[in-house]
């Protein structure tokens, strides 16, 4: 196997600095922690992964400007050694094993997206060495182990919560109730798409069509054109970034203009709206954190990457790998130890507030509330539920 190009990422006391693996591994002693992550830092899921790894990092930075974890009574100071898997699920699994036996990792942290997620997951198995992940949906990382997972953990949206918001938030409007879906065939785009539609009735809503297609796809204008035919006021799509710009794009050519359009996954990054620039303007898409001020550490994320981050959207992403961050390194100071299984007991009796709420889980998942944000004036505002920063806009500004 090629050795692939590593982005090593050592916090010392006061910033960050570039170096090798720590003298003697990280098992013992009185040298860094080893943590790895195989991230999608370039290819199609780069700006999701980019923003998990400031997650990563500010966290990392914290713990160690703090003087390091406290292990079994003795100071250590946490190196982060993070691989670009190029957005491909082989890549990502190789690396996680390179990670734990080449540069001896004690844990390891996600990557995003099922198929990413899920192939790291398997390998943390087989090396029976724990992994924390969020961007991951949980009916989609259930199914990816047919025997249930023990390593690995995963703290993100559940489906069955997360398709009912789209149509909360349609609620908020006058449409005809029809809908539109577009899903691609990821673990994530069938077990939406399979909610969508069964909770489309419960709400007082039909689908109308539904466009089933391969991840890469380019050319949407036959599923568009018999969306336009069947008269849909609402498109609900989940796809990745590249494939749902590709979309809008003919949405726009073919002159589409819905009066509610919802892209998951590819239209809940900053990406986005450079992408589409004015076309994104009225889509809406799952916000991946909803702040509430009586969480311990809104207030220092909000000063931290807040400040760095000024897109909901993209702060949302990089407070989920925050929150992983801070779930293993907890777990490393409660197991007061560096073994993999101690470690890995230690996430299972996780019961604790973070930002994105009192993570406790079940079945190796924790659920994460999400609220509906919606591109205006170039930034996901919230406008669902009540209270967030705007209201609903319709129709789709960007599309008409």
């Amino acid at each position: 196997m090629k050795r692939v190009a590593m982005v090593m990422v050592a916090l010392v006391a006061g910033g960050l600095s570039a170096c090798g693996s720590s003298e003697g591994g990280s098992g013992g002693g009185k040298g860094p922690v080893v943590v790895g992550a195989s991230g999608s830092l370039t290819g199609p899921l780069s700006p999701i992964g980019a923003l998990l790894q400031k997650g990563y990092a500010q966290r990392v930075k914290e713990v160690n400007d703090a003087g390091g974890l406290d292990v079994g009574g003795t100071k250590r100071k946490i190196e982060l050694k993070q691989l670009d898997n190029k957005s491909e699920p082989n890549l990502a699994a190789q690396q996680a094993r390179t990670l734990v036996t080449r540069e001896e990792a004690v844990a390891l942290l996600g990557s995003n997206t099922p198929p990413i997620n899920n192939a790291i997951g398997a390998m943390a198995e087989t090396l029976r060495v724990p992994l924390v992940m969020g961007l991951n949906p949980i009916r989609a990382f259930l199914s990816g182990s047919k025997s249930g997972w023990n390593y690995a953990w995963d703290q993100f949206f559940d489906e069955r919560q997360a398709t009912t918001v789209q149509y909360e938030t349609a609620n908020l409007t006058q449409t005809n109730k029809k809908v539109a879906l577009f899903t691609d065939n990821e673990q994530d785009g069938i077990a939406q798409g399979r909610l969508w539609t069964e909770n489309a009735k419960k709400y007082g809503y039909t689908i109308a069509y539904h466009a089933k297609f391969p991840v890469g796809t380019t050319d949407f204008s036959s599923f568009i054109r018999r969306t336009k035919a069947s008269g849909a006021d609402i498109v609900i799509a989940q796809m990745i970034p590249p494939d749902g710009v590709a979309l809008w794009k003919q949405f726009k050519a073919l002159s589409y203009s819905p009066k509610l359009a919802f892209c998951e996954k590819c239209g809940t990054n900053s990406g986005w709206g450079a992408a589409l620039k004015s076309s994104a303007e009225g889509t809406s898409g799952l916000g991946n954190w909803l702040p509430q001020p009586d969480r311990p550490e809104t207030k220092q994320v909000m000063e931290t990457l807040g400040k760095q981050i000024p897109n909901a959207h993209d702060l949302g992403l990089a407070v989920s790998g925050y929150t992983a961050a801070s779930i293993l390194f907890d777990a490393i100071q409660a197991a007061g130890s560096t073994e993999p299984e101690a470690i890995n007991e230690a996430i299972g009796k996780t019961d604790k507030m973070y930002p994105v709420g009192r993570v406790k889980f079940t079945d190796n998942a924790y659920g994460v509330e999400v609220p509906m944000l919606q591109w205006q004036n170039g930034n996901g505002v919230q406008v669902y539920p009540a209270g967030g920063d705007a209201k609903l806009q319709t129709p789709v500004a960007g599309l008409k």
